[in-house]
């Protein structure tokens, strides 16, 4: 289940948890049933990787392989010049491609399936 932290005892090594569907009761549970979530900076990961993968429209995860590496585009990336006028790329440059500028955002970042 997805659950957040409510607190952990030393002395048993367990952590009491709060199912995110259901907060109206903790769950108390040992150490070794407990896996932080990954924050993201770890990668990518590889084909063949053991991960946690979540069903569908729920907060339950099972243990699973990666089928397939994702491969990573960018996608409607705006560049948002400085003084230009008229539509395209600003800067005079000319160019008719995607433009980066410090307004992209990882949001503009997809995997592609």
């Amino acid at each position: 289940i997805l659950a957040s932290v409510q607190r952990f005892y030393p002395d048993t090594e367990t952590y009491d948890v709060q199912d995110e569907d259901d907060t109206s009761k903790l769950i108390r549970l040992p150490w070794s049933h407990v896996m932080r979530l990954s924050t993201g900076g770890e990668g990518c990961f590889t084909k063949g990787a053991d991960c946690m993968a979540i069903f569908p429209e729920t907060t339950s995860f099972y243990k699973a392989k990666v089928a397939k590496s994702p491969v990573w585009k960018l996608e409607h990336i705006h560049h948002h010049g400085h003084g230009s006028s008229g539509g395209g790329t600003s800067g005079g440059s000319g160019g008719s491609g995607p433009s980066l500028s410090s307004s992209t955002s990882l949001s503009n970042v997809v995997p592609v399936v």
